[in-house]
């Protein structure tokens, strides 16, 4: 079975490595390194990339794509199922469904990518479940380009959150939803500079839960273990590739430049 994965460049990669360890098949992950990061750009522009990418891993027979990119998912995935309705495709969203579960009436915040932040689709999410009131939304588009760099030291990164968040109570939340697949690779530098008492929550376990369950659909034994990795770059990247590998915590990566 081989099994896409998108992403404007590095951040899907912690939704793959989760996959890797449970579920066996022949796995693409598509890096648009190119045009990273999708987050500050026009929405049509993302839409052209994703697309792109789409057709990209169609053409390695991929039956099911897991869009690893919050902001592509926010603005592409609707037409996307529409253009493509025989493959499945699989979106990521800020867990606001998550968090509304186990949240106790304090407030939650959302960190995503500008576009994510300003789109409809999670607008909508955060309205069909009713705590629009306790729901707070920060931007933190640096923390892609630092998760694409690999190299950023942990002092810049804590002083960028601790500039962000510097004006909000921290002791009034419960939750900081990771709305971008970069950011959980911060999580120990969230936790170095807020309460014990917030609990981060990112779209991982949800994306590969139901990745598993699709798969299962195909009467596909997703249990036997010896997943394939290859990565296909829209540019060639040694610190990229290196990155990459550290990411999945695994070295046999087949590359490509597309």
């Amino acid at each position: 079975m081989n099994i896409g994965f998108f992403d404007s460049g590095v951040g899907g990669a912690t939704i793959l490595k989760k996959a890797l360890k449970e579920i066996n098949g022949d796995f693409f992950y598509l890096a648009d390194n190119k045009n990273a990061p999708y987050g500050v750009k026009e929405k049509n522009k993302v839409k052209e990339y994703s697309f792109k990418a789409v057709e990209t891993l169609l053409k390695r027979n991929c039956k099911i794509i897991v869009i690893a990119c919050n902001t592509a998912t926010s603005v592409a995935i609707k037409e996307i199922r529409q253009k493509y309705n025989n493959i499945i495709f699989i979106g990521t969203e800020p867990a606001v469904k998550l968090a509304k579960k186990s949240f106790n009436g304090k407030r939650i915040l959302v960190t995503a990518t500008t576009i994510t932040i300003n789109g409809e689709k999670l607008l909508n999410l955060v309205d069909q479940l009713s705590i629009k009131e306790y729901v707070d939304m920060l931007a933190l588009d640096k923390l892609v380009e630092y998760a694409e760099n690999g190299n950023v030291d942990k002092e810049t990164i804590n002083r960028y959150l601790y500039s962000k968040l510097k004006d909000y109570d921290l002791s009034k939340y419960s939750h900081i939803v990771l709305g971008c697949t970069h950011f959980p690779l911060f999580k120990d530098n969230f936790n170095t500079i807020m309460p014990s008492t917030i609990k981060l929550l990112d779209s991982s376990e949800g994306v590969v839960r139901n990745l598993k369950k699709q798969l299962e659909s195909f009467n596909y034994n997703t249990n036997e273990y010896d997943p394939k990795i290859n990565l296909l770059l829209s540019k060639k990247e040694i610190n990229f590739i290196n990155n990459f590998k550290n990411i999945i915590e695994n070295k046999n990566v087949n590359v490509e430049v597309i």
